[in-house]
C-alpha cells in the first residue's frame, strides 16, 4: 500500500506545484479497503475530499475530488 500512497503523493505535489485546485482520484468501488485508507491518507495530510457529483447530481463513490487549496 505504501508504494501506491507514494504514486498518490508525488500525483499531488505535481499538481500543486502547477497551481491546479482540485484533482481527481479514482479508488474505485470494490471492496473499499483502498478507498478508507486513502481517505484517512487525506485527512491525515489536510486534503479534504468529497466524492464526485455527476451531471445527472448523484454522487460517484468510486471518484474523489481531492480539494489542494484549502
Amino acid at each position: 500500500m505504501d508504494e501506491v500512497f507514494d504514486k498518490v503523493d508525488a500525483f499531488i505535489m505535481k499538481h500543486q506545484r502547477s497551481g491546479t485546485r482540485r484533482i481527481k482520484i479514482m479508488p474505485g468501488k470494490g471492496t473499499g479497503a483502498i478507498k478508507k485508507e486513502l481517505l484517512r491518507y487525506l485527512k491525515l495530510g489536510g486534503y479534504p475530499s468529497q466524492p464526485e457529483t455527476m451531471d445527472n447530481g448523484k454522487k460517484n463513490p468510486g471518484v474523489l475530488i481531492v480539494f489542494l487549496d484549502e
